[in-house]
């Protein structure tokens, strides 16, 4: 097995090229406005080039308009789209017919129960990305306003029985260097997503981070 990852939330010319030069399969550009890591359609275009051979570029969206798929589409070399709002089976189902890009779609979870939402996407999207339900209490709610990108991990206890029956879907939610293995072991993922672990600050990637990440990922692929 060899472990696909996917960094989320590339700003900068410096990380776009540490990623790709240590091996990530996926990288993601964030167009959501309200997010500390959103890129400009202008500066996704210019580390978008930067791509090497077999590395898929990811434009993530919230609940996007179809103006706002357009303008990012039109000239940013994307290969996926994630879709990481409430879209909707029949809105995915739009933008399929309108766009030739692969599609990820996040679905947010916190229990077993919230696992059924698959069913609605299996098939539908090429990805399902699995993320952790961002809190809702109203003292941290304005720490994580986002449906996503918040470094939480769920109980993946949730997931050790689960039958994906060909489905494929990547794990994000929390992970790091320090639990991947376990992750990996509990949830049998072989394609992960994560961004705030790789980060100094909120919303900048280190490159240090980056390259110790990448270095556990290898040695858990055989």
């Amino acid at each position: 097995m060899t472990l696909a990852v996917k960094i989320c939330g590339i700003k900068s010319p410096n990380a776009m090229d540490a990623a790709i030069e240590m091996g990530a399969r996926y990288l993601g550009f964030v167009f959501e406005p309200r997010s500390r890591r959103h890129v400009t359609v202008n500066l996704a275009w210019e580390l978008a080039k930067r791509t090497a051979s077999g590395v898929k570029n990811v434009g993530l969206f919230v609940d996007p308009s179809d103006e706002a798929l357009q303008e990012v589409v039109h000239k940013v070399p994307l290969d996926y789209l994630q879709l990481h709002g409430t879209e909707m089976p029949s809105r995915i189902e739009e933008i399929k017919k309108q766009y030739p890009h692969r599609i990820i779609k996040a679905i947010s979870v916190e229990t077993k129960e919230d696992l059924k939402q698959i069913d609605e996407y299996r098939g539908l999207a090429d990805i399902i990305l699995l993320d952790t339900k961002a809190p809702v209490s109203s003292n941290v709610k304005d720490l994580y306003p986002l449906p996503g990108g918040n470094g939480i991990a769920f109980d993946w206890s949730i997931l050790s029985d689960y039958d994906w029956r060909g489905q494929n879907w990547m794990l994000s939610g929390g992970l790091s260097a320090s639990n991947l293995g376990q992750a990996i072991e509990m949830t049998g993922a072989t394609a992960i997503d994560l961004s705030s672990a790789l980060e100094d600050k909120p919303g900048q990637k280190s490159i240090d981070k980056i390259k110790e990440f990448m270095k556990v990922a290898k040695s858990l692929s055989v």
